[in-house]
Parts: structure tokens; C-alpha cells; sequence
């Protein structure tokens, strides 16, 4: 870890500049049923900034023209609108110290990596957010100033990960209930579904994920946009099923290049790649599955030679056998 790199400076100016943020919101009439106060970030660059909603400002949002035909699930819930930072109607005001601070912690980040010192700039980025988590513990207190709504949470968010990857950290599992009720009924929904034979949850898992990339509203498509789940939900758990997986995702994958081979009205050119993909991310195959694969990319050099899809199909080779095919 660079010792020049302050975080404890970080953290005081973060906490000051908190505090006088959220003491100036508290004596405006905009201060009502406020549901999220965010620290909004990019580790890779120091950018700092905190960000908060409202009740009244997620109406406003959804009121404006890009959003007011959107349904339901795509503005409730941890992946909608509503808990969209980006969207939020409020947004600190611009802090000269702390952008300072963030200018030249990307130099020092950036001299890392010129250096191939990817071990110490992950340590540097990790103790990033370390601070930011700390930071939204630190102002729990200022915090209670605002009228919150009873399902109010505090967290942190890095543009480069997942929604939810720090909300644990600083929001309670009964407070992630109140605000997200979707996740455990997510789990419910799946722990149904693994009652099911393994190649049962596989034959699921596939058609939904063609139905998904069809725009088919399946029963399962419906249930699962309630819950906040997409078509890349659908790919985690086949990858979670692992190796059996494999041989439906071939067939599903054969359907769809004969569709490409036929050129289809409406075909939609990245479906193959989402069977693809998620056969890479598998990784592992039977000598069975290799020579299926081995047979679709022989036909697809001989009738789409220079298709984005042939070349994707020599990548999942590659993955599964990168000695036998190499790229």
C-alpha cells in the first residue's frame, strides 16, 4: 500500500463534507420520506460524490417522458429506476478539497498499473471503499436529522460492480428485506425450483433464457421480471448447475445458428453469443459436447466464414480445450 495515499484524510473530509451536506438538506422542504442516501463512486478514479432520494423526487423522475411508460418492474425494486443513483433528483454540491484528494489518487492508481503492479492497486482500490463503507457508518448519526422513510438504507456504490455487492455492508438483513423484499423471494422461488432433477432445473433454466432473449412473456419471464430477475440471472444459474448444463445449451445453440443459417426476418443476432457465453463461463465439457461444437463451427466456416457467431463458437473451443484449440 503506497504511503501516500491518506484515506484517513479521505475520511475526514468525507465526513465533514457528509455532515454539512446533510445538515443543509434537512432545512429544506424537500426533506420528506428521503429513502436512500449514497456514497457514488469509481474506485478506478477517486470520483467521490454523494447522492440521496426522495419520495417526491423518484415521482418526478418517473413523470419525466423517457420513463413515464415504464412498467413496474422496471422501476421498482434493487435493479429499477427508483434505486437508479444516476437518476437520483439529489446530488451534493461540488467539493474542490475532496476532488484534490481523488486527482491525485488516480495518479498513484495509474503509476501502479504502468508498473504491472495489479496486486497493489487492487489492495489500494479495496481500502477505497473500505473508507467509503466507513464513511456511511461514521454519518449513521447525522443521518437521523432527515425525515426517512421506514425502509430508508444508507450504502455505497462502485460503478465498476455489481448492484449489490456492498449493500450488505452497511444495511442490516431486516432493512434489505423492507427495501428489497424481491431478494428473498428470489431464494424462495429458487429453492422451489431445486426440488426439481438437475437436468429439470436445466431444461428451466435454458428455455427461460430463450424466452428471455425472444421477448416471449413465459409465465417464467413474468415471475421473474417481478422479482427483479433478467436474462443474465437465468445465465448464473446454469453456470451454477455447471457441466450438465452444457449439452442443452449446445442444442439451444444449434437451433439458433440454424436461424442465423436462414437468415430469419427478426432473428436476433446476439442470441447465439448469450449460449455462448454462458458455455464459457461453464468452462468444462464431455469429449461428446466438443465434438458437437467441433461439427456446428466446421459448418459455420463454410457458410457464415467471417459472422461474428462462427468466431464465438471457435471461442468456446478454446475455452473448453485451449491446447486442442488454440485461438
Amino acid at each position: 500500500m503506497p504511503k501516500s495515499i491518506d484515506f484517513e484524510k479521505l475520511k475526514r473530509l468525507l465526513i465533514q463534507h457528509g455532515e454539512n451536506t446533510i445538515r443543509a438538506f434537512a432545512k429544506t422542504p424537500q426533506n420528506k420520506e428521503l429513502y436512500a442516501f449514497v456514497i457514488d463512486s469509481q474506485a478506478f478514479y477517486g470520483v467521490i460524490s454523494f447522492r440521496w432520494n426522495t419520495s417526491e423526487g423518484f415521482a418526478y423522475t418517473r413523470a419525466l417522458d423517457c420513463y413515464k411508460h415504464y412498467p413496474d418492474y422496471r422501476l421498482f425494486g434493487h435493479r429499477g429506476l427508483k434505486y437508479s443513483v444516476g437518476d437520483f433528483r439529489f446530488e451534493d454540491k461540488r467539493n474542490k478539497k475532496l476532488e484534490k484528494w481523488g486527482m491525485q489518487y488516480a495518479e498513484i492508481l495509474e503509476d501502479l498499473w504502468d508498473e504491472e503492479e495489479e496486486e497493489k492497486a487492487d489492495q489500494v482500490t479495496d481500502a477505497f471503499m473500505a473508507t467509503l463503507i466507513e464513511v456511511i457508518k461514521e454519518l449513521e448519526p447525522s443521518l437521523r436529522q432527515l425525515n426517512l422513510t421506514d425502509d430508508f438504507i444508507a450504502y455505497v456504490v462502485e460503478h465498476d460492480a455489481s448492484d449489490m455487492t456492498y449493500l450488505p455492508e452497511t444495511v442490516s438483513p431486516s432493512q434489505l428485506d423492507k427495501a428489497f423484499p424481491e431478494l428473498k423471494a428470489y431464494e424462495t422461488y429458487k429453492t422451489r425450483l431445486q426440488s426439481l432433477r438437475p437436468d429439470e432445473q436445466v431444461a428451466f433454466w435454458c428455455q427461460t433464457l430463450a424466452d428471455f432473449e425472444d421477448e416471449i412473456e413465459s409465465e417464467a419471464v413474468i415471475q421473474l421480471r417481478t422479482l427483479s430477475r433478467y436474462s443474465f440471472d437465468a445465465k448464473d444459474e446454469l453456470v451454477k448447475l455447471g457441466e450438465i448444463s452444457v449439452p442443452l445449451l449446445i442444442t439451444y445453440l444449434e437451433k439458433t445458428v440454424e436461424e442465423l443459417f436462414a437468415l430469419k426476418e427478426n432473428v436476433n443476432l446476439m442470441k447465439a453469443w448469450t449460449f455462448q457465453s454462458t458455455i464459457i463461463n461453464i468452462a468444462k465439457a464431455g469429449e461428446n459436447e466438443i465434438s458437437r461444437l467441433q461439427a456446428l463451427y466446421s459448418r459455420q466456416k463454410q457458410e457464415r466464414p467471417e459472422a461474428q457467431d462462427t468466431r464465438n463458437t471457435g471461442r468456446v473451443l478454446h475455452a473448453l480445450d485451449p491446447l486442442r484449440f488454440p485461438e
